[in-house]
């Protein structure tokens, strides 16, 4: 986790560590965590992440790639496929 406001540059990449903006959403009944951008590193369902504002890990329970209303479920996602 940064520790100052400097700037970093990273390229798009597969490889590497986790580097991704996502935000919560409720639907109902639930709350869900909607990737928004898949910047570099890949990310499994089942995979834990941190979330950088709480402080704390979460669970990925599924992947889904959305478009408008269609649903497609993903094993994994690669910087470079999104």
């Amino acid at each position: 986790m940064p520790t100052t406001q400097e700037s970093v540059e990273r390229p798009l990449m597969p490889k590497g560590p986790l580097c991704a903006l996502a935000f919560k959403s409720r639907d109902g009944r639930r709350t869900q965590t909607r990737l928004s951008s898949h910047l570099l590193g890949t990310l499994e369902a089942g995979d834990d992440v941190l979330d950088a504002s709480t402080g704390k890990e979460e669970r990925v329970a599924r992947l889904f790639k959305v478009h408008a209303d269609k649903k497609e479920r993903l094993d994994s996602a690669e910087a470079a496929t999104w």
